[in-house]
């Protein structure tokens, strides 16, 4: 038992990274309809008339975020195509610090991104806003950006349970024996 343990372990520090090509430092292996980067969040929402497609990226090694809405009519499918207005805003930000809002318009593939700098690491929130008259829709999407500090409460949680589970597969081998 202790070998075969031994072994495993062994065998779980010669695991390595998969290789992908990449796009601006993201791995370009998820594929989605409309996007050809694997986001670091992804987030689908029907809101009125529309689907709504919010996703993120941080740009390795800075403090800028490209933010991107894809959104479809629900009854036909087809792409909206007027503006987007983006506004973001950490997280317990008075109104009047809020940055100003930015005017998107979509790209050749119906995407309207926006580039956008944060400067503490921390929850955004992205308010989004299109249409007119009674088809216009206001979403907001949280994120968050930058370094986190880990769960601890959450590791220790699993740590525990892959040692009780071990503990109790240990036990009953050696009441079968």
């Amino acid at each position: 038992m202790r070998i075969r343990l031994l072994m495993f372990l062994c065998l779980m520090l010669l695991v390595t990274a998969a290789h992908a090509h990449h796009i601006r430092g993201i791995p370009h292996y998820s594929y989605q309809d409309n996007y050809p980067q694997a986001p670091l969040i992804e987030e689908f929402r029907d809101s009125g008339d529309w689907t709504l497609q919010f996703t993120f990226w941080q740009i390795p090694g800075q403090k800028a975020l490209d933010l991107a809405l894809y959104v479809k009519s629900r009854a036909t499918g087809k792409p909206y195509d007027g503006d987007i207005i983006f506004q973001v805003s950490m997280a317990g930000e008075s109104e009047d610090k809020q940055n100003h809002p930015f005017r998107a318009h979509p790209n050749r593939r119906n995407i309207y991104k926006v580039g956008w700098v944060y400067e503490k690491d921390g929850v955004y929130y992205a308010d989004v806003s299109l249409g007119e008259g009674e088809q216009a829709v206001k979403e907001t999407f949280k994120f968050q950006v930058g370094k986190v500090a880990p769960n601890y409460w959450l590791l220790g949680g699993v740590g525990a349970a892959v040692a009780a589970l071990m503990i109790l597969v240990a036990l009953a081998k050696k009441k079968s024996a």
